[in-house]
């Protein structure tokens, strides 16, 4: 620590750090069991992971009150592991360069409130992977060039009212999903993607820009989604609006039947089916099919 009390006036600051793993450590900064304010800021980490362990740059567990600005962390399984935490602000930081299985820029983790700025990552698998979490905003992102899924968002149990904010966000050329929202049950989620480019999503796994799983009562608005995704929005919900969008060029010689501007679908086995979605002011050319 090179400064600060710990109070929200004058947090504790780390700073200027380069650390380097050299297997002997599982994090390079780890943070447990405080409510004490800090900063972490303008350091680079690099080189934590382990063939057979979950090695991570900056680890928070069970911490509120703690940001990271202005850090550089790549040739890390994990960039940022964010567990059990509330009121984290990461702001101004790249993950990168680390493309195998489960290997997350940012993973998120039954934590609350936070928020993502101006944050790149690249060649991960994932570039964010928030699982049992609300109140998640993420804006002015570049999310790109991952071996997976640009975002996914992940539940299995019922949470209701997840609030998951994307705002402004560029996410381009992730192999599966650009988007993905999932849990194994029916529930409303209140989360709001807006204003972001998707595009060149699922050339390896047949990919939507966009998928919804289950998560109703969402508002994808003002975004341009185009471009060779595997198709451009997909959901199996009720209650979602579409508005403002701009989605195109989705198109393939094998596979027709993914490539439409927006796809909603049910399952008449089970009777779950899919009501009261919207589209609307939204230009929608040059797919397979337009509307499924």
């Amino acid at each position: 620590v090179t400064g600060g009390s710990g109070t929200s006036n004058d947090p504790y600051i780390i700073e200027d750090w380069i650390i380097t793993g050299d297997g002997s450590a599982e994090d390079g900064i780890f943070i447990n069991n405080t409510d004490v304010h800090f900063i972490i800021r303008n350091c680079t980490i690099h080189g934590f992971h382990h063939p057979d362990e979950y090695y991570t740059g900056i680890t928070f567990g069970n911490v509120e009150n703690g940001n990271v600005e202005r850090s550089t962390l790549y040739d890390n399984h994990d960039g940022i592991d964010i567990r059990y935490s509330s009121n984290i602000r990461i702001d101004n930081c790249s993950c990168y360069d680390y493309p195998v299985l489960y290997a997350d820029g940012i993973n998120c983790y039954h934590s609350t409130f936070v928020t993502i700025t101006s944050y790149e990552c690249y060649n991960m698998y994932n570039g964010v992977d928030a699982s049992h979490c609300l109140d998640i905003t993420i804006k002015d992102a570049k999310i790109h060039h991952n071996s997976y899924v640009g975002m996914g968002f992940f539940s299995k149990s019922k949470e209701d009212n997840l609030h998951i904010n994307v705002i402004n966000c560029s996410i381009y050329n992730n192999q599966h999903y650009g988007i993905w929202f999932e849990d194994r049950i029916r529930h409303q989620s209140y989360s709001i993607i807006s204003g972001c480019d998707i595009y060149n999503n699922g050339e390896s796994y047949q990919g939507w820009g966009i998928c919804l799983q289950k998560i109703s009562s969402t508002i994808i608005e003002n975004c341009n989604i185009f471009s060779n995704n595997a198709g451009g929005i997909v959901f199996d919900s009720s209650n979602n609006i579409v508005r403002n969008c701009s989605i195109f060029n989705h198109s393939s010689d094998t596979q027709p039947q993914l490539t439409a501007g927006v796809t909603i679908h049910g399952w008449i086995r089970f009777l779950k089916l899919s009501w009261n979605n919207t589209i609307t002011n939204c230009d929608i050319y040059n797919n397979e099919i337009g509307i499924d």
